[in-house]
């Protein structure tokens, strides 16, 4: 049995091994911590520079589109509206009206732009369309609508006043879009909307009629509804992004005109008949080239000729030589006299067989073949160079030079 002093050895030795395990582990969690501290540190500046990387781009690409598209859909508008309005002056009053309209709401610029077209096409006046699209803009701010409710909403009141009178579908239209279109007409003939759907349904009621509804009910129910949502997260939002990109398609104009000039420019060329002519000749150029390289083809495999001919009657002859050849060489490599001496030019073959030695092989080869005038070599390269210089290089010559002047 283990005396006291014993067990107090033995338990002071455990501990002590058991508070160096903890230390060790203390040591290994501080490294491992740290690792991981690092890790996503580094993780965390990567994810930020990608990030920031990848707003840098949309920032680009929201500039290129101010700059250049934008100025683009201006010059477009600005034609449309000089049509619609009579007079480029009237255009730029309308647009510049548009876009106070546009800052002062939440609905942007280019929709209120596609808007206004739609509205001129269907035969509204200028003046009847800031109105119109002022308690378009209430209503539909006041469903929480956007883009597309603004387009159904003009929609329908386009195709009534085409029509010239009030009709179900378009006023189901608008009912469909959250307007309470048939309760405004209702009101404003002093009716009830059974009897309002009824004369609708007779045609008894112009598109006039609604439309005065329409802009009377909407400022009544809905009036400052837009001015409402401009104050809220979305429409700040959208406000600023109206107000950046004219000022950025305002800054770039002056290079919008010179890259617009300049591509008007190009394309006048390109349609143009010194243009053609050039394709033309290059068209004419290479149907040439290519006639005398046919051509040259053609000589060749007539000269080539008795060479193939030859191949084929001697066929028989040539292969006997290399059945032999290869008999030839199987027996030698059968005897084990040809070992050492296979095994001591070794070194030399693999020198002959590097492509240096392959080039100045295949270089004395042609230099033999040039001396002898094997297979008539000389005629044949004398022939080249001809059709090479009196008929390649002045075609491509006569084609650059076109393309140049």
């Amino acid at each position: 049995m283990p005396t006291v002093a014993e067990l107090d050895v033995v338990i002071n030795a455990d501990v002590r091994q058991f508070d160096a395990g903890v230390k060790h582990v203390e040591e290994s969690t501080k490294g491992l911590g740290k690792s991981i501290s690092e890790g996503v540190g580094v993780g965390l500046g990567f994810g930020a520079v990608a990030k920031g990387l990848d707003l840098l781009g949309g920032a680009f690409d929201t500039a290129k589109e101010a700059a250049i598209g934008l100025n683009s859909s201006l010059e477009q508008s600005r034609i449309a509206f000089t049509t619609m309005l009579g007079s480029a002056q009237k255009a730029d009053d309308f647009l510049s009206q548009l876009e106070k309209f546009a800052a002062a709401t939440p609905f942007e610029f280019p929709d209120l732009v596609q808007a206004s077209k739609r509205m001129f096409a269907f035969g509204f006046e200028a003046k009847q369309v800031v109105p119109l699209l002022t308690a378009v803009g209430d209503a539909v701010a006041a469903v929480g609508g956007g883009k597309d409710v603004i387009d159904g909403v003009t929609l329908a009141l386009g195709q009534m006043q085409a029509k010239g009178k009030v009709s179900a579908e378009e006023m189901n239209q608008l009912a469909e879009r959250g307007i309470p279109a048939w309760d405004m007409l209702a009101k404003k003939m002093g009716i009830s909307v059974a009897d309002a759907m009824k004369q609708a349904s007779l045609g008894q009621i112009k598109a006039e009629t609604m439309i005065q509804a329409f802009q009377e009910g909407a400022a009544a129910r809905f009036g400052g509804m837009m001015q409402k949502q401009s104050r809220t997260w979305q429409g700040a939002l959208s406000t600023i992004s109206d107000t950046v990109n004219m000022a950025i398609a305002r800054a770039f104009k002056p290079m919008f005109d010179l890259l617009s000039s300049g591509a008007i420019m190009l394309a006048d060329f390109l349609s143009s008949a010194s243009f053609s002519d050039w394709a033309a000749s290059v068209a004419k150029s290479f149907s040439d080239l290519i006639a005398s390289g046919t051509a040259m083809t053609a000589w060749l495999g007539d000269e080539l000729r008795p060479l193939w001919q030859w191949l084929l009657d001697n066929g028989d002859a040539i292969k006997t030589v290399f059945l032999g050849a290869a008999a030839g060489i199987a027996a030698l490599l059968a005897s084990q006299a040809v070992v050492p001496i296979i095994a001591a030019v070794g070194s030399a073959l693999t020198a002959l067989l590097s492509p240096i030695a392959l080039v100045a092989a295949a270089g004395a080869a042609l230099a033999l073949a040039w001396q002898q005038n094997w297979f008539n070599i000389r005629s044949y390269v004398a022939a080249f160079l001809d059709w090479l210089t009196t008929t390649a290089v002045p075609y491509l010559q006569a084609t650059l030079g076109g393309a140049i002047t």
